[in-house]
């Protein structure tokens, strides 16, 4: 299923970056509803997703939340 929502995932950039988040990298565990990122600041991380589902949110002028990405277990993140 991921792969209708992710395309670049077949670029083979994407194999390096996973190899180093893999090798390289230190396992962490986000909470439910916890940020990786938040609006206003700067992203120093990348990550690859081992288990579970990290979703981009967005919020309209009303406070509504809106998904507008999602990435899968097998996936990085790097935004």
């Amino acid at each position: 299923m991921s792969r209708r929502f992710n395309t670049y995932i077949d670029i083979p950039e994407v194999d390096f970056w996973r190899t180093f988040c893999m090798e390289q990298g230190v396992l962490r565990h986000f909470e439910k509803g916890e940020d990786f990122v938040t609006v206003g600041e700067v992203c120093r991380y990348v990550g690859f997703i081992k288990s579970g589902t990290l979703k981009y949110l967005a919020f309209s002028s009303d406070g509504c939340e809106h998904v507008v990405g999602m990435e899968f277990a097998g996936e990085f993140v790097a935004d």
